[in-house]
């Protein structure tokens, strides 16, 4: 039981440094002017791991939503990815 309790307490902790880490990536970004034009307001990306589903999902934030299908070409352990762009939502999936 302690276990299971620790591991829920780890899993919280991990998702609260993961939240942290992309709201202050995008807010220094748009700060020195370096964030796309056209970027996302939100992206969800399929992949194995839902470890490697919030990296990818945090750095497509940060690319040109046209380099978005490059990126799924280019990386075997991406699916597909939804963008929120201007309010509407894009699939882009192989």
């Amino acid at each position: 039981m302690r276990d299971g309790g620790h591991r829920g307490l780890q899993g919280f902790l991990l998702g609260l440094m993961f939240a942290a880490k992309e709201t202050f990536a995008i807010s220094v970004m748009a700060w020195l002017g370096a964030a796309p034009s056209a970027t996302c307001t939100r992206v969800w990306v399929l992949a194995a791991t839902a470890a490697l589903a919030e990296i990818w999902s945090t750095a497509l934030m940060l690319v040109d939503p046209e380099e978005i299908p490059g990126i799924l070409a280019a990386e075997a352990e991406i699916t597909g990815a939804y963008a929120e762009i201007h309010g509407k939502v894009e699939a882009f999936l192989r």
